[in-house]
């Protein structure tokens, strides 16, 4: 199964919240699974980590909190086609 995390980081907030993403993600893949973070990451060094967790990276180049940067999370998950618990999310009947 592949879980897709979401997260964001610039110079002044965010590396804490991806840095929490990472921990999950090497649980997952430790327990068999695939993990992909998706998000805005400035830091060549996180982007690094992120790598050396084993997870996917897929950019988003929408600026932080922006209206864009959802409309870009929304495509990238159906691209992504990953499956969550909330069938609602993809506008079916849950």
């Amino acid at each position: 199964m592949h879980l897709l995390l979401r997260a964001d980081s610039d110079a002044s907030i965010g590396a804490g919240h991806v840095m929490r993403s990472l921990a999950l993600g090497r649980r997952w893949i430790a327990g068999g699974g695939a993990a992909t973070l998706l998000g805005r990451i400035d830091s060549e060094r996180l982007r690094q980590r992120v790598s050396d967790a084993g997870v996917v990276l897929l950019p988003l180049e929408a600026p932080l909190l922006r209206a864009d940067d959802l409309k870009q999370t929304i495509a990238a998950l159906e691209q992504l086609q990953t499956v969550f618990g909330y069938p609602a999310f993809r506008g079916q009947q849950g």
